[in-house]
């Protein structure tokens, strides 16, 4: 695992996307998710994102825990945007954790990511 987090960047992203799949075993998806959150900050983001109303407990709040961490830690400091694709799916994915998220967070989220305030707004 510890060598396979050194080479995140290299790995099929869809692939250990897949690792996190509700069919896995837990162990198995907590590895895929460990792997996806030590590539680029963008996709830790987004990973946080899919998992936060997850059905396992422990996946569900470390996605929870990462996420808040990186906003309070890190957010300020990731000086590059997500691509196109990956904001349009983060803007998705921000607007469904909403209710999670609270709008405190959202607009941080928003903001760090590039995407307009108001989430009918393109960019």
């Amino acid at each position: 695992m510890t060598t396979l987090r050194h080479e995140a960047g290299s790995l099929d992203p869809v692939m250990v996307t897949g690792l996190t799949d509700p069919g896995n075993p837990p162990h198995v998806r907590f590895a895929g998710y460990r792997l996806l959150i030590s590539g680029g900050a963008w996709q830790r983001v987004a990973t946080d994102l899919r998992l936060l109303d997850d059905a396992d407990e422990r996946l569900r709040g470390a996605a929870r825990a990462d996420l808040a961490m990186w906003l309070q830690r890190q957010a300020a400091t990731t000086y590059d945007q997500p691509g196109p694709r990956l904001a349009a799916e983060l803007d998705r994915l921000i607007e469904r954790a909403r209710p999670v998220l609270g709008e405190h967070r959202v607009r941080l989220l928003r903001f760090h990511a590039g995407l307009p305030a108001d989430p009918t707004k393109l960019i």
